[in-house]
């Protein structure tokens, strides 16, 4: 099947997804099911053949990476303007859950809005040269604040896992292989000068993910572009489907 990128629809996913302890009496981090969606994957043969555990957090504090094996270490982070986490936490509907299978919605904790950028716009058409201008002051647009934020946060010396918290999929078409490779390849294409800039920073494993219907997609960097890695049901995460079911309330 031939695929249009401009038919490709991008939607947010539910905030209790990504914030963390969004759920009122039910703490939650989306690194515990990411490591849930990394321990369903390839990863785990092809780095030891053993499932990794996550690190406990006074131990991350100290610069250790979130996951981790005998052979292997892999680092979590959001690839989102910081803003957009802010205003999600504070402009959406609270939840909280009142006991095991009940939950309760209430009001935002605060009314309004707030300007934010998509990271992946952010860095489309961005070339190396144009990151190392905006790194360097040289130039000034709106978005550098979050493009300076994103280049500090991708150069972090570790194998990292990038996560973007949306669901990227065509309508009325299932994800399959076969449209999870295309996707894949338009966010390497978005995202390639970002993807030189760590190269050029780093000598470490990168991977991009994301979701695209019942799929969690990952995706593994290889000569400055993403490579399609691995794809996981959603439903292999008991935490994650939670999330997902009860903050779409």
């Amino acid at each position: 099947m031939d695929y249009d990128k401009e038919q490709l629809f991008i939607k947010q996913l539910p905030t209790a997804v990504f914030i963390k302890n969004f759920i009122g009496g039910h703490p939650a981090d989306c690194e515990d099911y990411l490591k849930d969606f990394v321990n369903s994957s390839k990863l785990v043969k092809e780095k030891g053949n053993e499932e990794f555990v996550l690190r406990e957090h006074e131990k991350q504090s100290q610069g250790q990476a979130d996951i981790y094996n005998a052979y292997y270490e892999l680092d979590f982070k959001i690839l989102v303007d910081t803003k957009y986490m802010e205003a999600k936490r504070m402009f959406s509907n609270s939840i909280t859950e009142l006991c095991p299978g009940v939950t309760s919605i209430g009001g935002a904790k605060l009314q309004g809005n707030e300007t934010v950028f998509d990271i992946i716009k952010c860095f489309r058409d961005k070339t190396l040269k144009d990151l190392n201008d905006i790194e360097s002051g040289i130039s000034k647009n709106p978005e550098n604040r979050v493009i300076k934020q994103t280049l500090n946060k991708i150069s972090v010396d570790k194998n990292i896992l990038f996560f973007l918290p949306y669901d990227y999929a065509f309508q009325k078409i299932n994800t399959d292989l076969d449209s999870a490779k295309f996707i894949s390849s338009c966010i390497a294409s978005d995202l390639k000068g970002l993807l030189e800039y760590r190269k050029m920073k780093v000598d470490k494993d990168t991977f991009v993910t994301f979701v695209s219907n019942e799929y969690f997609i990952i995706t593994q960097e290889k000569n400055n572009t993403l490579i399609f890695y691995d794809m996981i049901k959603t439903s292999s995460s008991d935490l994650y489907s939670y999330l997902f079911n009860v903050g779409r309330l």
